[in-house]
This record gives structure tokens, sequence and C-alpha cells, in this order.
């Protein structure tokens, strides 16, 4: 089932809309979709109906098929009130988008491809947020926190860093420029030089773990006192430490000589 369109001049490949499924991050891109493909295409509500009800599935599709037993024009206007009061609220799509950012794998070194893709789903999550308005959740310290969190500690250092730039140009950290830290971080992973020195940091990394696990199981006994709260545990397995910011851990990294690398 496809609405007929006319199109002047060379014929241009079949567009294939997206289903939608009911999961609230996936509607505005629907509604876009569908508005730009189908409903400014076909006049008739009647079939602008039809055609909604042919592109949802799921519980989308269940919710709004009743509509058809309504009058044209007041079916498909309750049909599209049901899509947006029950898949369409702002708040739960911008709470649903961000987790789905939050729950990237965390890495464990520097990887450009892995990077490279965190950075496109940051552009695709701030897109649809911006749509909604809710700019001040891509912009919380704690959203920039959790985010940082999932880069391997080189980077979260770059990232104090380049915060501290910024705060001493009385500018505030943004989604939008962490989302460029780290799009640059991937181009420089991915360029030649920058595979080659990631091959080589893995490669350093199996050895030091290597030695790491040797020595303890030859030491057994041996404990570490956390240098933030005296404990006998790593201080990245700190609770207190990692409460802190990220620029306030390596801060106190740095007080304290640890290397976090």
């Amino acid at each position: 089932m496809s609405p007929i369109v006319h199109v002047v001049g060379p014929e241009l490949p079949k567009v294939e809309l997206s289903y939608f499924d009911g999961e609230p991050r996936g509607y505005w891109k629907f509604i876009r979709q569908f508005e730009t493909y189908v409903a400014s295409r076909v006049t008739d509500d009647s079939q602008r109906l039809l055609y909604l009800i042919h592109y949802c599935k799921g519980k989308a599709k269940a919710a709004i098929e009743g509509c058809v037993m309504m009058e044209a024009s007041s079916g498909y206007k309750r049909a599209r009130e049901i899509l947006k009061r029950f898949f369409g609220q702002p708040h739960v799509i911008a709470r649903e988008t961000l987790e789905d950012l939050f729950s990237a794998a965390n890495f464990e070194y520097i990887d450009g491809d892995q990077l490279s893709n965190l950075a496109i789903k940051m552009e695709n999550c701030a897109m649809v947020l911006e749509q909604m308005n809710y700019t001040s959740d891509l912009n919380s310290l704690v959203t920039l926190e959790r985010i940082v969190r999932l880069l391997p500690q080189p980077l979260q250092a770059q990232w104090a860093d380049w915060v501290d730039k910024l705060t001493e140009d009385n500018r505030e950290p943004t989604f939008d420029e962490l989302t460029q830290f780290i799009a640059s971080r991937a181009r420089v992973a991915c360029s030649r030089f920058g595979r080659l020195a990631n091959r080589s940091r893995k490669g350093h990394n199996v050895k030091t773990n290597c030695h790491v696990q040797s020595e303890q199981g030859n030491s057994s006994t041996t404990k570490t006192k956390c240098s933030m709260c005296s404990y006998d545990h790593a201080i990245d397995k700190c609770p207190q430490f990692l409460a802190l910011t990220v620029q306030d851990r390596w801060s106190h990294a740095k007080s304290k000589g640890i290397c976090l690398s």
C-alpha cells in the first residue's frame, strides 16, 4: 500500500516509510516522514487514516485501528491525537532518547569507530531533543557526566582539560561541546597514526594486565589504601571518588600523583 506521488521530471527512487511500533523515541521520526510522504500528498482524510494505520504496527496499530469506524476527518484527527498522547509525550521521548544514549558500552580503550558511533548517536539525540525544546536536559551536568563516564580514562582527562579552557573563558561545557570533543577524538583515532598509536596502547594494556594479575597471584595479602577514603580498595572503585565531577577527579588524581590513564 503506497501513496500515489506525481513527480515532475526524472522519476525518483521509491521512498519506503519506516513503520511505527509504538516506541516513543521513534515517534517524531515517523510523524515527520508520514507528513512529508503521505499527509502532504494525499488530500482525502479517509485515505490518510488508512495509510496511517498501515504504517503502524504492534501496540501503535492496535491503539488507532478503531478510528476507521468514525467519520473520515474526525477519525484521522483522533488517530493522530491518540498516537501523540500515548507515544509522543516530549518528556517520555527525551528520557528514552537519553537512556538509549547512556546504554552505550563503556570504552575499554580509545577506539575510533566506537567514538564515531557515539558522536553520531549524540548528534541524533540533540536533533530530537532540540525539536522539542528540551535542550536543558541535554546540557545538564548529569547528562554530560554520564556520557563522559563511558569514555576511556585518557579521554576523560583530555575532556577535563578541555572544560578547564572553557571555564577560563567564562563558558560552561555543553552537550554540543562534548559532541565536538568526541568527534575530534574519533577523527584522530581513525587517522593512520591514530590507529598505529591505539594498536601500541592495546598491546601495552594487555602486558600490564598480565603483570598486575601475576602480582596479585603472588601477593594476595597486599592491599592498596584508597587516597580518597583510606579504605582497602582501588581509587576507581571508591564511591566518594566516583561521586566527584570528572574535573574534580582529575584534580584529586593530580594532587595525589595518581595515574588514571
